[in-house]
């Protein structure tokens, strides 16, 4: 315990040492500072103090595996610390970032397998990323970073295409464990993508090659939510238009066959869950709300003209819309209202399809309408703690997009020859 107490107050020393001194947000007057510090310990320079701060870092992380304090606090200071510009770029030029940029597997970091928190792998894998994508240059040793996801990838892929996958057993246990691993790593990577050339390049990377094989994964785990919560949430992700980094050349078809991945997997995964899962938080609902997340941020990112499928009989759009549609409305009410996630899930949905289909809405069997219409009545009702302003703002802002569509839909009858 004495040591653990050592370690963080160390961890707390060189966070507010990084507030007040290293970055956008460093003291003006800090250069009195590192001339004291240089004259009794040798360190001369910011640099040299991040160099020493972040060893340290890194080496919590081989030493502290195991303590969940220790780790996460390690992980904040590392990723404040490339948070900002200046720091970021000198983090990218310090010799022990550039070893794990290279070297960044379970191997050389034990806290990615022996932590107990999996979302530590998340961040770790966003801290590098930004570290590695400051630059046009990272771009260029991008295939390098991702050289160690390859193996795991490609062991999956030699699992699903193989029959080992047919009953219980420990290769099966083993595949579980590297595919949830490594979808929490890449989640990590496609956060740290903040703009088009880093986005494009991570998705050349994933597709075709790795991308397919989620819809495997999804049939063959739908009822493990282990498996399946963090395969939805990288693929939420991953169609997540945000900085506007989805943006393909004119010529491209991936914005389609992005849609289409993720089409696929949402019907998958909703065929099982919807009457093969017990009704509660963690066994289906909490894997709806996600789903109901993923389908938002697909037909609201604008990198598909969706006009295409029902123009060319593609049946991706619909699937998707029909099997969320029927994920959402198995939900009753009460339980709907009683889950923040998942109500943060439901009524973005409903402001974008009253939006921008409204004719699929219209299209609806009547006592289906109905129920969509009630619950979003129950949304503007809504307040009871947490209360959620974007609820109520979101009900209201579906209901005018209906009311709006009830009045210009007949001009345009009229209008039209």
């Amino acid at each position: 315990p004495t040591l653990e107490r050592l370690e963080l107050s160390l961890l707390y020393f060189f966070q507010y040492f990084r507030k007040a001194y290293i970055g956008e947000q460093a003291n003006v007057s800090s250069t009195n500072l590192y001339q004291r510090l240089n004259d009794r310990v040798g360190l001369s320079d910011n640099v040299t103090v991040m160099n020493v701060i972040v060893n340290k870092t890194m080496q919590n992380l081989k030493v502290w595996c195991r303590h969940e304090e220790i780790v996460d606090k390690s992980l904040l200071l590392f990723h404040e610390l490339a948070s900002g510009y200046s720091s970021s770029k000198t983090l990218s030029k310090l010799e022990v970032v550039v070893f794990a940029l290279h070297h960044h597997g379970p191997a050389q970091l034990p806290f990615l397998t022996q932590s107990g928190n999996p979302r530590h792998r998340t961040t770790f894998y966003t801290t590098l990323t930004r570290i590695l994508l400051m630059d046009d240059n990272g771009l260029m040793e991008f295939d390098n970073f991702m050289a160690p996801f390859v193996l795991v990838l490609q062991h999956l892929h030699t699992f699903f295409v193989s029959q080992a996958n047919t009953g219980p057993g420990p290769q099966r246990e083993e595949a579980k464990g590297l595919l949830t691993g490594v979808l929490r790593d890449l989640r990590g990577v496609c956060i740290g993508t903040a703009n088009r050339r880093a986005f494009v390049a991570f998705f050349d990377w994933l597709y075709p090659d790795y991308l397919p094989m989620l819809v495997t994964a999804a049939e063959l785990w739908w009822n493990d939510s282990s498996v399946t919560t963090p395969l939805l949430k990288f693929v939420a992700e991953l169609v997540h238009n945000k900085c506007q980094r989805i943006a393909f050349e004119c010529s491209s078809p991936n914005g389609i066959l992005l849609f289409r991945e993720a089409s696929k997997i949402l019907v998958a995964y909703g065929q099982r869950i919807l009457t093969g899962a017990p009704p509660t938080y963690k066994d289906k609902y909490k894997g709806i709300g996600i789903c109901l997340t993923l389908l938002s941020r697909a037909l609201s990112g604008g990198y598909v003209n969706f006009g295409v499928f029902s123009l060319y009989g593609d049946a991706a759009l619909s699937s998707a819309l029909d099997m969320v549609l029927q994920l959402s409305l198995c939900i009753p009410v009460v339980e709907l209202m009683a889950y923040p996630k998942v109500m943060r899930g439901y009524f973005p949905l409903q402001e974008i399809l009253c939006h921008n289909h409204t004719a699929y809405l219209c299209m609806l069997d009547t006592p289906v309408f109905y129920q969509i219409i009630s619950n979003i009545q129950h949304g503007l009702k809504w307040v009871n703690p947490p209360h959620d302003i974007s609820v109520s703002s979101d009900c209201a802002s579906a209901l005018y997009h209906l009311v709006e569509f009830r009045f210009r839909a007949p001009k345009k009858e009229v209008l039209a020859p």
